[in-house]
């Protein structure tokens, strides 16, 4: 059991709106790849070559905002069949997530997901991309306090809809990504910047989710390979699995993705 931070205040209250974590617009990551069916990582290779003549227009890939939650088969006629089936995953709890990657036009890929054959969202790996330095993340729920925060000088060490951890050990990506470590917590017109511990991991084989992590020194920045080291735990991992449902919700994160985060590859 990690220890509990006890606030006692006076003369002021905390807003009951708590903390959000802005809005994030989930778009192009920048990654150098020759396609899924040459990557080195074994959980990016195709399985399957479904449709490999065919390239799709960038365009048409921005039809699947007003998408989401419909059926593979709809998604499907309006894409067309995919380049190539990805391996399922787990990244939440009790469920599986089914991967299929389309190569565009300009030599980029997208990677669209399902679960329970409905999209639940999509990512764009393109061969050039400007890197934003900062993330703005919107959450559904409000809390009065999230992990990371300082009360007149004592740290939060856990809040709602994180997952702490007891290790002091090394951290590794779950797959090639890309790792923030700025980012804004929004609360309904208020700014906090994150703390120096704490980091966003975002890849394009994970659509539609985002992995928070604090508790980290010697974080890894920028693009990163599967299996790369994030950073070193200094007693306690904070984690929070983050999914896309319109705005971002926490999830509880699958025994699968735990073991990628901390067994050394």
């Amino acid at each position: 059991m990690f220890p509990r931070l006890k606030l006692k205040l006076s003369r002021k209250q905390i807003s009951s709106a708590g903390l959000l974590l802005g809005a994030l617009l989930f778009t192009s990551l920048a990654f150098r790849s020759k396609g899924p069916s040459q990557d080195s990582n074994l959980d990016n290779r195709c399985l399957e070559i479904v449709n490999g003549d065919v390239t799709l227009p960038a365009q048409q890939l921005d039809k699947l905002k007003s998408h989401l939650g419909n059926k593979r088969a709809t998604i499907q006629q309006l894409l067309g069949q995919p380049y190539c089936l990805l391996p399922k995953t787990s990244i939440r709890s009790g469920v599986i997530t089914e991967r299929e990657a389309y190569r565009l036009e300009d030599d980029s890929w997208a990677i669209v997901a399902y679960e329970s054959d409905n999209l639940i969202g999509y990512a764009r790996d393109p061969s050039q991309s400007p890197q934003p330095s900062q993330k703005e993340i919107s959450l559904r729920q409000t809390w009065s306090l999230q992990a990371g925060e300082s009360i007149e000088g004592h740290r939060v060490v856990s809040g709602l809809g994180d997952l702490s951890v007891a290790l002091e050990d090394e951290v590794y990506a779950p797959a090639d990504g890309i790792v923030y470590g700025r980012f804004v917590l929004i609360s309904e017109g208020t700014l906090t910047q994150s703390q120096r511990d704490c980091l966003v991991f975002a890849s394009p084989q994970l659509p539609a989710y985002l992995l928070q992590l604090c508790g980290l020194n010697k974080r890894r920045l920028g693009l990163v390979k599967q299996g790369s080291v994030l950073g070193k735990a200094q007693g306690y991992l904070h984690l929070a699995l983050l999914r896309h449902d319109q705005q971002w919700v926490f999830v509880p994160p699958s025994p699968d993705l735990l073991k990628r985060l901390l067994r050394k590859p």
